[in-house]
């Protein structure tokens, strides 16, 4: 789960870095 101080930035960086967990 990535939600932190600010709701919409943490959610798009933490989609963003488990996309590229992902494909890693």
């Amino acid at each position: 789960m990535c939600i932190g101080i600010l709701d919409i930035m943490v959610l798009t960086t933490c989609f963003s870095i488990q996309i590229i967990n992902t494909n890693s």
